[in-house]
C-alpha cells in the first residue's frame, strides 16, 4: 500500500487575462511525500504558475490542488497565505539575496521574520544539509556579492 500524495493536483485550468492568452491544463498529478520533483520545460509554458497555483499563491479556474492534509483550492486568501507561512518554501524566479546576509542567513530568513516559525537546531541543520545537496556548503557562509548567479 503506497502513501498518500504529498501534492495531489485533479482537472486543473487556469488562464491568465484574456482566456485565448494562457490555459494551463494539469489533468492529473501526484507528487509523493518525500520525494523530489523538477518541472521543466520552455520559458512561458507555466512552470512557475503551476508552483503559485499548489503554493495558494494564484486560484485556478477548475480543479482541486491537495498538499499534505490541505486542499489548497479551498482556502479563503487569509488561509491560503496562513497556510504558505507554516507549510511552503518558495524562491521566485527574480529572488533578491539580502546583501548583509550570509547564504545560510539567506535560507533561514522566512525565520527571522514569521514569529509562527521557530528557528532550531534542527532547522539550522536541514538548511545546511540542503545547501550541502545544492553543492552551496562551502559557500554558506558567503554574502551574496561574493557569488556568482549561476
Amino acid at each position: 500500500m503506497s502513501a498518500a500524495p504529498a501534492i495531489e493536483v485533479r482537472a486543473l485550468r487556469f488562464t491568465y487575462g484574456d482566456r485565448a492568452a494562457f490555459e494551463l491544463r494539469v489533468p492529473s498529478l501526484d507528487i509523493p511525500g518525500g520525494t523530489r520533483a523538477a518541472l521543466y520545460g520552455p520559458s512561458g509554458c507555466g512552470k512557475t504558475t503551476l508552483l503559485q497555483l499548489i503554493a495558494g499563491i494564484l486560484r485556478p479556474d477548475a480543479g482541486t490542488i491537495r498538499v499534505g492534509d490541505t486542499e489548497v483550492t479551498a482556502l479563503n486568501e487569509a488561509r491560503a497565505r496562513a497556510f504558505r507561512i507554516a507549510r511552503i518554501g518558495f524562491v521566485f524566479q527574480d529572488f533578491a539575496l539580502i546583501d548583509y546576509l550570509d547564504v545560510e542567513r539567506n535560507v533561514l530568513y522566512p525565520y527571522y521574520l514569521n514569529p509562527a516559525l521557530t528557528l532550531t537546531d534542527a532547522a539550522r541543520q536541514r538548511a545546511r544539509d540542503l545547501l550541502t545537496q545544492l553543492d552551496l556548503g562551502a559557500k554558506m557562509h558567503r554574502l551574496p556579492a561574493n557569488l556568482s548567479q549561476g
